[in-house]
């Protein structure tokens, strides 16, 4: 083998370990990666009052856990309210110039459209899947 040839086959060999390494590690789509993360509710505090028609207190909150896997996680505490459900999420669409994310997420056994819209890269409104049935959107911030 010449050595021009040696050079192309090593390069073409770093390069499929490189694209290899990126779908492992979760790089592969800069696109779907927007989502991954925890997101915690804005303004629990409101929620909970409208809920549980009484003051409650702090420490009240939703948080949604978006893995990059495919697994989705709510977290809920509204006063009374206490629950945690456990899914899968995946992308079905985005749209960069209205910022729109569609979802398609499943929590015990139920299929959810979820429509989520990015106002900043941290900050998004959506129904949360696990209120289902609802139309109140409601902002969530990128946990740091």
């Amino acid at each position: 083998m010449t050595t021009k040839c040696m050079h192309i086959s090593r390069f073409l060999a770093l390069g499929l370990l490189a694209a290899t390494l990126m779908l492992q590690s979760g790089c592969s789509d800069p696109i779907r990666s927007k989502i991954v993360g925890t997101w915690d509710m804005q303004k629990a505090g409101r929620l909970s009052e409208r809920i549980n028609q009484d003051d409650t207190p702090s420490g009240n909150g939703m948080s949604l856990v978006f893995q990059y896997n495919g697994t989705l996680q709510t977290n809920t505490q509204l006063g009374e309210i206490v629950r945690q459900k456990e899914g899968s999420w995946r992308m079905v669409s985005f749209d960069p110039e209205s910022q729109k994310m569609e979802l398609v997420c499943d929590l015990a056994g139920e299929e959810i459209e979820t429509h989520i819209r990015f106002a900043e890269a941290d900050l998004i409104s959506l129904v949360p899947p696990n209120m289902a049935g609802t139309t109140a959107k409601l902002k969530f911030v990128r946990a740091k």
